[in-house]
């Protein structure tokens, strides 16, 4: 309610992996999440490891042609119905494969999602800019588990996020910390090179 009420604007839109709570307002969705559940799948026959590498080959060079068409940014309404086609004729099912055709049948649920950069080509197909981002507190929280307080989860959180901010903008967070509690100065804040970013 928060979000809605506070924080989206009406062309934010949300780049997920079908999590439930991002499902919110204007919603796109991850192809390398979208591919997983049909990696994962475990054939029992030649002809199913045939089809299931060929359904695997078809969402990769439709992937790869929105990749390049999203660049030049012009599609026409033309090209946007043959790569909806396109979409089409992956998630036709398969004869004798239903847990390939369980998979396709979700794909297809999805379309709405996956194909919301046709609608406005300048999101990207998928998170892992932002996966990156909170791989490290996920590798800790693994080794060291949870933060015993509030206080500490937020401290934590503080402190990554800083962490981040200075990597991306090429920053020494040793230096942006010594910085801060000597009050030298010297490092401007930080919110002046996310504004000034491209």
């Amino acid at each position: 309610g928060y979000l809605k009420q506070e924080v989206m604007a009406d062309n934010l839109i949300i780049l997920s992996d079908e999590a439930k709570q991002f499902n919110i307002e204007q919603n796109a969705a991850c192809w390398v999440h979208a591919e997983r559940k049909l990696t994962q799948l475990l054939p029992r026959s030649q002809f199913q490891i045939k089809h299931k590498e060929k359904k695997l080959k078809q969402f990769w060079r439709l992937y790869d042609t929105l990749k390049s068409e999203l660049k030049k940014r012009k599609l026409t309404s033309q090209r946007k119905a043959q790569l909806r086609k396109r979409f089409d004729n992956l998630c036709k099912p398969v004869e004798n494969f239903s847990a390939l055709n369980k998979e396709l049948e979700h794909l297809y649920l999805m379309k709405t999602t996956l194909l919301k950069c046709l609608v406005n080509p300048s999101i990207p197909l998928h998170n892992n800019l932002s996966e990156s981002d909170i791989r490290e507190f996920v590798k800790r929280r693994k080794i060291s588990g949870c933060t015993k307080s509030d206080n500490g989860r937020d401290s934590l959180d503080t402190f990554l996020s800083l962490k981040k901010t200075c990597q991306r903008h090429g920053i020494s967070f040793w230096h942006y910390l010594e910085d801060r509690i000597k009050k030298l100065g010297k490092i401007p804040q930080l919110c002046e090179f996310i504004v000034n970013s491209p």
